[in-house]
């Protein structure tokens, strides 16, 4: 399946980051409606720019990044890693 990048549509782009060895954290922000649920902020902008089929693979991978974060941070609790704030929506 060739790598898709629908949100484009929506944002600007990341800008560059620089990754140093050393001490290393997993951050997961923004794991909100906003950013999960069709009916609300990605997908309502889609709707109102009518280009929703746009992200139709977008929302299909949500429920796999969901359940793998949750299965990320029980395993980081079960290594002993410290969680803090660990909301999903």
């Amino acid at each position: 399946m060739p790598h898709r990048t629908p949100l484009k549509n929506l944002l600007p782009p990341t800008p560059p980051f620089d990754l140093r060895d050393g001490r290393t954290a997993v951050v997961v922000l923004a794991v909100q409606g906003f950013t999960v649920d069709r009916r609300l902020g990605f997908g309502a902008l889609a709707a109102e720019r009518g280009i929703e089929p746009e992200l139709d693979e977008y929302f299909d991978q949500v429920g796999y990044v969901l359940r793998n974060l949750a299965d990320l941070l029980g395993a980081g609790r079960a290594a002993g890693w410290r969680v803090r704030k660990p909301w999903i929506s």
